[in-house]
């Protein structure tokens, strides 16, 4: 991937598009691109692959929205939350779904505990991060909204009663986004 990224950063260079002096910060940006890229396939592709298409999508996009104002866990390199997204959304779609789909009130209960717990502690701020006190507020609003935004998807769903599993790939979502906002919490405290 690097020869390609390379590829078009010096084409781009050569074409006048970006100064030289940017070379760095582009291959950077096309590189994080590719990578989103990539993992939308693989994600869509097990959704296919599971018969979990829109669920899939759903839960991709409560998910990232969340994680954009939220932070939290990151891996030590761009591979490894690659590997351990896949492997993880895996579990997700060929096992823990079956367990706590026929669960609808625990799915329910989850989605609230992990959503309050999601208002208490987000967004984390950290070294790499570094957030003002304005940026914090700002982050805590948008995710007040996508929480918001993702209750009243759970309580149409509930009302047009449209298959559970969408609510159980909500709370997924949640509990996912939540356990990635405890874990800096709890090694900070070790």
């Amino acid at each position: 991937m690097n020869r390609i990224i390379n590829y078009i950063v010096e084409k781009m260079i050569e074409k006048n598009i970006i100064q030289k002096k940017y070379k760095n910060d582009y291959k950077y940006g096309i590189e994080i691109f590719f990578l989103k890229v990539i993992g939308i396939l693989i994600f869509l592709s097990i959704g296919v692959i599971s018969n979990y298409l829109l669920e899939t999508v759903v839960f991709y996009i409560v998910f990232s929205s969340l994680r954009t104002y939220t932070n939290g866990y990151h891996s030590n390199n761009r591979l490894m939350c690659f590997i351990e997204s896949t492997i993880l959304y895996l579990l997700i779609t060929m096992y823990l779904v079956k367990i706590l789909e026929p669960l609808y009130i625990l799915n329910i209960i989850l989605s609230a505990i992990c959503s309050i717990v999601i208002m208490i502690y987000a967004p984390i701020n950290s070294e790499q991060i570094n957030l003002s006190d304005e940026e914090i507020k700002i982050h805590k609003f948008k995710i007040k909204k996508i929480l918001l935004i993702t209750l009243i998807i759970n309580i149409i769903i509930i009302i047009v009663n449209i298959k559970s599993v969408f609510i159980t790939f909500i709370t997924f979502a949640l509990i996912l986004d939540t356990i990635l906002i405890l874990i800096p919490k709890i090694m900070t405290k070790n």
